[in-house]
């Protein structure tokens, strides 16, 4: 818990402990950190699937040829909203598939005549090849070019030497991260009791509720405290899914107006 004099305070008291890689906002906090060494202990230690096929070579197995159209079955195990996901045993991804007929569901599986293998990263891919895939840093900045940390390199990036080999890896962060998101209460709201004369229709008073109005907010409070939860059940997914994790202090919510509980 951060406690402040002022409101206005808050944003300076929290901003040397924000996580880079959520926030992106890249101030004096964010430092260039070299990982090279971290990255070369990772490569050799890191394993991954592979599909051996009968002339024994590794194939990827997060390619296009080896995700097939569902069967009514599977299709009812994965149901209607598809997504990227496993289902009663069914691995599943959902995308365009370039192939003209749109987005879509489709199962991954293994062909007759492949075999599921566990190998070293090391031995299906190369160091830059692996940074990619395990860095997330696609596009290394080549021999005697300057990194852009406003685009393309913002996270970080491997640097190359002439001969195209990995000289470094860097990663953008701020070693002394302590949050990714924050508001005013956090994940105390509607637990700490409100001051006296502080009106529910002060929307900077009120819990926040995934961008709801005050007065949204004040209407379905007095509705779950009744037991009725059809203005909730109106209201997108994720809000009424904030209610159910937080319906513990939002009943315990005061609502206040003039000083009087009501």
């Amino acid at each position: 818990m951060v406690v402040t004099d002022k409101k206005e305070q808050v944003d300076e008291a929290l901003q040397p402990f924000h996580e880079f890689e959520c926030t992106g906002k890249d101030d004096t906090h964010v430092q260039d950190v070299d990982v090279t060494k971290e990255a070369e202990e990772e490569y050799t230690k890191q394993t991954t699937k592979m599909l051996r096929d009968s002339a024994g070579e590794l194939n990827d197995p997060n390619t296009d040829e080896f995700y097939r159209e569902p069967t009514p079955y599977e299709q009812e195990k994965i149901g209607p909203m598809g997504g990227t996901g496993c289902a009663k045993g069914i691995s599943f991804t959902s995308k365009d598939w370039g192939d003209g007929r749109g987005y879509r569901t489709k199962v991954h599986f293994t062909p007759v005549g492949y075999e599921e293998v566990t190998v070293m990263q090391n031995e299906c891919m190369s160091f830059i090849e692996f940074i990619s895939y395990w860095y997330w840093y696609e596009n290394p900045v080549k021999f005697n070019e300057q990194p852009d940390s406003n685009d393309a390199h913002k996270y970080g990036y491997a640097k190359l030497l002439e001969d195209g080999s990995v000289d470094k890896v860097i990663k953008r962060t701020n070693p002394n991260a302590k949050w990714d998101w924050w508001q005013t209460g956090g994940r105390w709201t509607g637990a700490l009791k409100l001051k006296e004369l502080l009106t529910i229709e002060d929307k900077e008073s009120m819990p926040s509720l995934c961008g709801f109005s005050a007065n949204e907010i004040k209407e379905i409070i007095k509705q779950i405290r009744k037991g009725e939860f059809k203005l909730a059940l109106q209201k997108p997914i994720n809000f009424i899914i904030y209610i159910i994790w937080n319906i513990n202090n939002v009943l315990n919510y005061k609502i206040i107006k003039g000083g009087n509980k009501k």
